[in-house]
């Protein structure tokens, strides 16, 4: 039965489901009850709705479902949403969403955006981040081309934070746990004045012991930091106006990219073991990777009684560190140091329509510019010295200008038509100069690249609101992924855009009352020109270039339940069957060298029919929540399960991550009145997994995910 269904599994299949789960719906009560599955706001058409009724695919959570399961931050984001994998190596994170993405780098933007309150984050290594108080999340899967634009070629994340408010509140928190980690959160907000309120907020964790050791420096080897502080300031003009300043600093050293090692069985170019245990090192130096962003805003919103207009303003400036070496050897033979400042703007304004009418329509401007320097990529080491060596600095300008509009009307009764266009002009330049350690070598100015990217992208959907609580919908949507250089090697051309197009039906159902929502969609995104990341022959950092076509289908379900007063539980699964298309002669692959020789031999060689990087074919994620009153206290159970069924890391698809399931659960209880106690513990099966493995000609680098966590968090709210 298992394979019969992964086998032929389609869209009639889908459409049998439909019409089964509609009949159920149709015999049950038309009035929502007092308690089941609750229902969530949403904000991926630009304005609120609910959930439910929006004929797009949607995960979204709130902060303390997020906290039960033990999603603390972006990597952790498959336990929510297994059609999301995250990559977290030294180019930051390389979000993958249905298979669309994954090769994300510090130099240049993610193929999947952030967001956070309406907010575009274009880097890569600021979108590996802790959450800092947050509200919710909302996971929008599929190109979202048409309102969000900019590089949601495969989807997005939505980050939605707290509005301040009048009413004075607090919350803190302070915790312990395993590698001498101290955590600390805060969140206040109160009124100024009448019309005038500010929140701020804060979130600190300091990690004393790393997972393991550098058996040649004899230091700690993955120990991480995070430290973050955000502020808001509302100003509620009058009732129909209102202006939101935020600000907001944060700065990320993650565990799991202070060092790297090389996968079992290999050995580095000097002919050392690489392998000496999963959470061990043996590089000469301590590995250092950090992030520092700091992030400004201003969101006006002027109601105009036929439609609301909104203006957001942004400014974000990124500072992003790496000193790490090439060989992962005890000899100082390769070392690099990268840095890299990246300042970006954007202006948005938009015109989305009021009222209840049969029309909806939305109307909008954007505009991103971005200036990215890479000062500079220095290499030393014996292997170099003491010949002259370069260092590469580039400077990067971007200009994008985008007009969309998308309108949405009732064609009958609960029949709705979308369709949605946007136009978007990226123009792009890069300036390189290299400077030669050796004062009587002269450096060398490249000749200026320029990209012009013109891109339309768009989305047209059709959803019949079937009964009262079941939405039936199909869309056919383009997305694209701009073109790129590669910042760090003048003598390489840029890449192509990455475009997507992808269809989709599906379902979603609030059934028996309230007490199961099940939603289901199925999907084929064709992807032309798709982007591939990998280091040749000869080179120390990343490059990128275009592959052939790449094809993704498969199947998203989600459920979630209220069977009884106080008890939650629910069930994702993501079925993925991703191939890279005819033609893809140009991938970058590597060998083992005849023994006792190490490192890798680099070619080039057919990936053409090979599975896609980070595109595993079965994710899926149990979980529940019971809640219930004791002679303490409230009292609250949680427990969750994922399993991934692996992937690869390369399109040669010989460097593998095995399958892996990991449990993570907490027991909260309130204690006091306002004051609770938590015990947690993630990965509590202790599974060694990858985050990350990034193939050279020195080896394949692995970067460990976190090992089995725990411990106690103490936290008060006024209300």
């Amino acid at each position: 039965m298992h394979i019969t269904i992964r086998r032929t599994l389609g869209f009639s299949g889908a459409s049998a489901l439909a019409v089964c789960l509609a009949s159920a719906a149709q015999a049950q009560e038309t009035t929502p009850p007092a308690a089941g599955v609750a229902d969530i706001i949403v904000t991926a058409q630009r304005r609120s709705e609910s959930m439910q009724k929006v004929p797009i695919a949607v995960t979204a959570a709130s902060a303390e479902r997020l906290s039960q399961i033990g999603v603390a931050s972006t990597s952790d984001l498959t336990t929510l949403a297994p059609a999301v994998h995250v990559s977290t190596g030294l180019g930051g994170a390389s979000i993958a969403i249905r298979g669309v993405g994954g090769t994300g780098s510090g130099a240049d933007e993610s193929a999947n955006a952030v967001y956070i309150d309406g907010v575009y984050q274009p880097s890569p290594t600021a979108s590996l981040f802790a959450f800092n108080n947050i509200q919710r999340i909302e996971i929008l899967k599929g190109p979202q081309g048409t309102l969000f634009g900019r590089n949601a070629s495969g989807g997005l994340i939505q980050i939605i934070t707290p509005a301040p408010s009048a009413d004075t509140n607090l919350k803190a928190q302070i915790g312990y746990g395993n590698y001498d980690t101290v955590t600390a959160g805060l969140y206040a907000t109160t009124g100024i004045t009448d019309n005038l309120a500010i929140d701020v907020s804060g979130n600190y964790n300091h990690q004393g012991k790393g997972w393991g050791k550098n058996l040649t420096t004899g230091q700690d080897a993955y120990k991480g930091e995070y430290g973050g502080v955000r502020s808001k300031l509302l100003w509620t003009i009058d009732s129909g106006t209102s202006l939101t300043l935020a600000a907001m600093y944060s700065h990320a050293y993650a565990p799991n990219l202070q060092g790297g090692a090389l996968i079992p069985g290999e050995l580095t170019v000097v002919g050392t073991p690489g392998y000496n245990g999963f959470y061990n090192t043996t590089t000469n130096n301590d590995l250092r990777t950090g992030t520092d962003q700091q992030n400004y805003s201003a969101t006006f919103k002027h109601d105009l009684g036929f439609a609301t207009l909104t203006s957001i303003t942004s400014r974000d400036f990124v500072h992003f560190r790496l000193t790490t070496e090439k060989d992962l050897s005890p000899a100082p033979l390769l070392n690099l140091n990268i840095n890299s400042l990246s300042y970006s703007w954007t202006q948005e304004f938009q015109l989305a329509s009021n009222g209840d009418g049969p029309l909806k329509w939305t109307l909008g401007a954007f505009y991103y510019g971005n200036e990215l320097k890479t000062v500079p990529v220095q290499v030393s080491g014996l292997a170099v010295a003491p010949l002259a060596y370069a260092d590469t600095f580039s400077w990067a300008n971007t200009q994008s200008f985008a007009a969309y509009g998308q309108a949405t009307y009732e064609i009958a009764r609960g029949t709705h038509l979308t369709g949605g266009l946007r136009y978007t002009i990226d123009k792009r330049h890069i300036d390189f100069v290299t400077t030669i350690s050796d004062p009587a070598v002269p450096g060398t100015t490249y000749p200026r690249q320029s990209l012009e990217d013109k891109k339309p992208s768009w989305r047209v959907a059709l959803d019949q609101q079937a009964t009262r609580d079941v939405l039936l919908y199909a869309s056919y949507s383009r997305g694209f992924k701009s073109g790129l250089f590669n910042a760090t090697n003048p003598n390489l051309p840029s890449v192509r855009p990455q475009t997507v197009d992808a269809y989709e039906i599906g379902l979603k159902s609030d059934l028996f009352s309230h007490k199961l929502r099940a939603n289901i969609a199925l999907f084929d995104n064709e992807v032309k020109d798709i982007q591939i990341r990998g280091i040749p022959n000869g080179l120390t950092t990343p490059i990128f270039y275009n592959g052939a076509n790449a094809s993704f289908k498969g199947v998203d379900l989600e459920l979630e339940a209220a069977p009884a007063r106080g008890l939650t539980a629910q069930a994702n699964l993501s079925y993925l069957h991703g191939r890279y298309g005819a033609g893809f002669t140009n991938a970058l692959y590597f060998t083992l060298p005849a023994a006792p020789a190490g490192g890798l031999v680099a070619s080039v060689g057919d990936a053409s029919g090979k599975v896609p990087v980070l595109a595993p074919e079965l994710v899926l994620s149990l979980s529940a929540q019971y809640a219930f009153a004791t002679p303490i206290g409230r009292t609250t159970l949680a427990g969750s399960y994922s399993y991934n069924d692996g992937f690869f890391f390369d399109p040669q698809n010989r460097v593998h991550q095995p399958a892996y399931g990991l449990f993570n659960g907490s027991v909260t209880v309130e204690i006091l009145p306002r004051i609770s106690v938590k015990i947690w513990a993630e990965n509590i099966g202790n599974k060694h997994y990858y985050s990350d493995v990034q193939p050279d000609t020195f080896g394949d680098a692995y970067f460990p995910a976190a090992p089995r966590t725990f411990g106690v968090t103490l936290s008060y709210a006024m209300r």
